[in-house]
């Protein structure tokens, strides 16, 4: 019976402990959050502009092979797809999340016309 009444006091104090506990994380981890991302945005900034480098030099290659028909050409329709998508979210003001992603997708499609290229027997010998 005093075990019972003990565990009647003790259990809403354990629960108003870790409400007041979970309120304390949120509220003093908020400050760190919003710090961590200015410091993505101020890194961001300066990886911008040499990835917008880079894919106008991918631009550019991919005009170079947009005649070849093909598997090829479906590859050069898809990266002026991202391309332009990648010039459109700066205009935009889009977030760091989106640049990414559109980033990531560019990438691989650089991957892919590479690899496309080497292996299209109409640009054999064209190719470094």
């Amino acid at each position: 019976m005093h075990f019972l009444r003990l565990l009647r006091i003790f259990i809403p104090l354990l629960l108003v402990a870790a409400i007041v506990a979970g309120g304390v994380v949120v509220f003093t981890s908020r400050s760190d959050l919003q710090t961590a991302r200015r410091r993505v945005d101020d890194t961001w900034k300066p990886l911008r502009t040499a990835l917008d480098t880079r894919y106008g030099a991918l631009a550019t290659a991919d005009n170079v092979v947009r005649s070849t028909p093909g598997p090829l050409h479906q590859i050069v329709v898809q990266i002026d797809r991202e391309y332009a998508d990648w010039r459109n979210l700066e205009a935009n003001g889009a977030g760091v999340a989106s640049q990414v992603t559109a980033a990531n997708a560019l990438e691989s499609l650089g991957r892919r016309l590479v690899l496309a290229a080497r292996a299209a027997p109409r640009l054999v010998g064209n190719v470094p």
